[in-house]
C-alpha cells in the first residue's frame, strides 16, 4: 500500500508493488505529512489569510526513487485552488551525479517540479521526523 493524493492505494511501478517501495515507510511519510499540514495550518491562522480556507500537505505522484509531497491551498468554494512541490522524499538509498549520495527517507528542497535539489535537509526517520529544518513554505536552504 502507499500513499497517494492523501489515500492508501496499490499501484505498479515498473513491476513492483508501492508496498513494496514504501515498505515501512508509511507511518513516518504520514507523520511528517502531518507535521506540514500543521505547520502550514498554524501560518493560515497566524497570518489570518481570508483568501483561502486552509492551507495543508498531501502526497503527489511518486517515482521509484523520490515520494513528491505537494502543498495546497484550499478555496473558500472547499477546492484545491492551487499546489505546489513542497519537497521530496527519498524511497530507497541510492547515489547519482546530480545528488550525490541519498539515504532512504531523506527530505529534499525540490530544485523543480520534478527534480530534488542537491543536499538533504532532513530525515523522517530522525526523532524529530525530519521537520525541523521546515517551515511552512518547504524545507530551509542551507546555511554557510
Amino acid at each position: 500500500m502507499a500513499i497517494a493524493g492523501g489515500k492508501l492505494c496499490e499501484k505498479v511501478i515498473d513491476g513492483a508493488a508501492f508496498s513494496d517501495i514504501f515498505q515501512n515507510m508509511t507511518n513516518e511519510l504520514n507523520s511528517f505529512i502531518a507535521g506540514v499540514a500543521a505547520k502550514r495550518s498554524a501560518y493560515h491562522t497566524a497570518m489570518q489569510l481570508t483568501y483561502i480556507s486552509d492551507m495543508g500537505a498531501k502526497m503527489g505522484e511518486s517515482g521509484t526513487k523520490f515520494a513528491r509531497v505537494m502543498s495546497t491551498e484550499i478555496g473558500l468554494d472547499g477546492r484545491e485552488s492551487r499546489a505546489s512541490i513542497y519537497c521530496f522524499i527519498a524511497l530507497e538509498d541510492g547515489e547519482t551525479k546530480a545528488l550525490g549520495t541519498v539515504k532512504r527517507g531523506d527530505v529534499m528542497k525540490p530544485a523543480s517540479w520534478k527534480a530534488p535539489a542537491k543536499h538533504a535537509r532532513g530525515n523522517i526517520f530522525s526523532p524529530d521526523n525530519g521537520l525541523t529544518n521546515c517551515t511552512e513554505y518547504g524545507p530551509a536552504y542551507m546555511r554557510g
